[in-house]
C-alpha cells in the first residue's frame, strides 16, 4: 500500500450505506491518513457526503481469545 502504516480494510454494507474498517499499525498513521489529500479527495465527492469517522483501540487480551492480534507498531 501506498499509505504509511496501513495494514488492512474491510468492506462493510448496511443497506444503501457502504463503509470500511481499517486497520492501521498506529494511531498517528490513522490520523496521518486522515488528514491527507487522499481523504480530502473523498470527502469532496458527492457520494461521500455523509462521510463519518470513528477511531477505536485494539484491546489485545480479548483479540487474544479469538486468535486476533493488534499489528505491531510502525
Amino acid at each position: 500500500s501506498d499509505v504509511p502504516g496501513f495494514v488492512s480494510k474491510a468492506w462493510l454494507n448496511a443497506g444503501d450505506r457502504l463503509g470500511g474498517f481499517y486497520v492501521f499499525s498506529d494511531e498517528a498513521a490513522a490520523e496521518a491518513y486522515l488528514a491527507s489529500p487522499m481523504v480530502a479527495d473523498l470527502q469532496a465527492t458527492d457520494g461521500f457526503s455523509d462521510f463519518q469517522v470513528s477511531m477505536f483501540t485494539v484491546l489485545d487480551d480479548l483479540s487474544a481469545l479469538t486468535g486476533v492480534s493488534a499489528p505491531a507498531s510502525a
